[in-house]
């Protein structure tokens, strides 16, 4: 049966987990945890919050923040996986990266109602309007002395709208482009300056004309409020910030908001909790498209260390030997960890016979 994002699994079995919780997975507290690579992020994830809040008055308080809504689903379909046909009501999970007018529960349920009238935001202007006004704004001008046709208005309009998204979410505003464009831009190079005042000058004037705010700036509202209202009223109920790398900014605000809940735990997506010698810290710091570039620049935001970030327990515990290779998951992914060192360390791959 589903009842609006959340499921009641109807079954024969009741609703305690078949077997005992272990005792660290009982105890989880708040702070940060990781999910090493080489393991089903959902799967693990869900069998971890079904042991630890599996209990009937539990399990349903449990508040699951995801980076998008198929990140929603896909836990979803983790715990209809892991529970085994026993009848269950999952966790509120809702999507941080996807908040709009149909999925502002995000906001705290801990507030009071006095204190949840005080949230008010205005309405954001709709994506299909936002299109539309940015397609006319583009038609009525001349790029390189041509008039701009219909098709490529809109496939422009498309693209800055995606720039001024980019702008918003890294926590910068339009104007800012300005201070990035030298004075002395070749001819064709002003052009596209000119075409860029859409969104430098026009696009707020007609938001404040309209009293409406650009969905991306409500959704960092509605992050700002949420952050707020969380340090003012803590939730008793646990509240996990799951599967994000912190590629934003406000991302990072909310990890750290989390993780200072009483019941709060951010869990990182295959996050190797080790040591990093300086060398390669700074190779992959400097290497933007190493996959661990990312995760190390949000914990080094946050003022962790990735040593300091904990196992997940059900990670822990996924350690199993595999008997047809000889070989455990730790040690498969210690040795796989080998081909993602940074190009500069990769002289070090001459000891991997010796090493595995």
């Amino acid at each position: 049966m589903l009842l609006g994002d959340r499921f009641i699994l109807l079954g024969m079995n009741s609703l305690t987990p078949r077997s005992t919780a272990p005792s660290e997975l009982a105890q989880l507290t708040s702070g940060y945890y990781t999910i090493p690579a080489g393991i089903a992020f959902a799967p693990c994830l869900a069998k971890g919050v079904l042991a630890a809040f599996g209990g009937a008055d539990t399990l349903s308080s449990v508040q699951i923040l995801l980076p998008s809504r198929r990140a929603v689903q896909s836990l979803q379909a983790a715990f209809i996986e892991v529970a085994d046909g026993q009848p269950l009501l999952l966790p509120k999970m809702s999507p941080i990266g996807d908040i709009d007018e149909e999925a502002s529960d995000i906001l705290s349920l801990s507030l009071n109602r006095s204190a949840a009238g005080s949230l008010t935001l205005p309405d954001s202007i709709s994506q299909i309007e936002k299109q539309l006004i940015l397609t006319r704004l583009i038609e009525r001008m001349k790029l390189a002395g041509q008039a701009v046709s219909a098709p490529q208005a809109i496939r422009l309009a498309q693209s800055l709208g995606h720039l001024l998204d980019q702008i918003y979410q890294a926590g910068s505003v339009p104007d800012s482009l300005t201070e990035q464009v030298p004075v002395d831009l070749a001819h064709h190079w002003q052009g596209i300056l000119t075409f860029l005042n859409i969104i430098i000058e026009k696009w707020p004037q007609i938001l404040h004309d309209r009293g409406l705010l650009d969905p991306v700036i409500r959704k960092m509202k509605l992050a700002d409020q949420q952050i707020e209202s969380w340090q003012c009223a803590p939730p008793e109920y646990p509240v996990i910030l799951a599967g994000s790398t912190g590629s934003l900014p406000k991302t990072q605000q909310m990890m750290a908001a989390v993780a200072e809940l009483p019941c709060g735990m951010v869990v990182f997506p295959g996050l190797e909790n080790r040591v990093y010698p300086q060398a390669e810290r700074e190779a992959i710091t400097e290497d933007t498209g190493h996959p661990f570039h990312q995760l190390l620049k949000t914990i080094a935001h946050l003022e962790i260390t990735p040593e300091a970030v904990r196992s997940w327990p059900v990670a822990a515990m996924a350690d199993t030997p595999d008997r047809a290779a000889g070989y455990s998951l730790k040690n498969r992914t210690q040795f796989l960890m080998q081909l993602f060192k940074p190009a500069p360390l990769t002289r070090e791959w001459r000891r991997i016979r010796e090493d595995y």
